[in-house]
């Protein structure tokens, strides 16, 4: 509460185009990914939500308004069937007391577009179809237990579940192809259900982070199309719109 009060402050009176985020990726104890051990995670998540926006709403200004965004446990996108739990960050987040038009749920999601075994070595490519019906059942529940609660939802963090068997390598430099329909298909779902999409360059990239750019030229390539379509106006626009990432 300490540290947002005081950057609440100090921004109190920016414009609307920014937007704060209260925490990120918050886990319990055990450090459990995909869904919390217990309720009272869940709990905890919901009251550092509401603290922070009791906090940021206090310091007035344009904050009063401000579009604030509050995430599920472990920022987890309730996406696959293999637990009956996996749903239940979504389930269980809740839009802060006294809030109803400037609440933004977020959620991350890495889907693998590869099979692998027990030990995490590729196996076989999915099938583009699998790939999409995974990415048309996560709609749903995004629909299901976030959306309609009243608050849009953003995927703050988004790609493929980079395989890296020890090389170095990863989804972008081995399975490329499939790569760029998966991309395709996420971004312009996502576009024709109103929810925005931040790609995330995986941490794994090796070289391509070595600089403070989006320098995959054919990969923004796939992002652009995919929201935009094929048009001369997105084409020309890939061409000569430079695209950064955030250091």
């Amino acid at each position: 509460e300490k540290l947002w009060q005081q950057i609440a402050q100090e921004f109190r009176n920016y414009g609307q185009l920014l937007l704060f985020e209260a925490y990120n990726e918050m886990l319990d104890a055990s450090s459990s990914w995909n869904f919390a051990q217990s309720n009272s995670s869940y709990d905890a998540i919901n009251k550092y939500a509401q603290s922070f926006v009791d906090v940021v709403r206090a310091t007035g200004g344009n904050n009063a308004q401000r579009n604030l965004i509050v995430s599920t446990y472990g920022a987890c996108s309730g996406s696959g069937t293999w637990n009956a739990k996996i749903q239940d960050p979504l389930k269980k987040l809740q839009i802060p007391s006294g809030e109803s038009n400037h609440i933004i749920f977020e959620v991350h999601n890495y889907p693998a577009i590869v099979n692998k075994d027990k030990d995490g070595k590729y196996v076989s490519d999915r099938t583009i179809s699998e790939i999409k019906a995974e990415i048309d059942a996560w709609l749903d529940n995004l629909k299901t237990y976030l959306i309609s609660k009243g608050a849009p939802v953003i995927i703050g963090e988004w790609g493929t579940n980079n395989v890296d068997s020890g090389d170095g390598k990863t989804d972008y430099d081995l399975h490329k192809d499939l790569m760029f329909e998966f991309v395709s298909y996420m971004i312009k779902t996502m576009k024709q259900n109103n929810i925005a999409t931040f790609y995330w360059m995986g941490l794994s990239d090796g070289e391509h982070r070595s600089v403070p750019e989006f320098n995959q030229q054919d990969l923004v390539d796939a992002i652009v199309k995919g929201y935009y379509g094929e048009s001369p106006s997105a084409i020309k626009s890939i061409a000569t719109t430079p695209v950064r990432q955030n250091a």
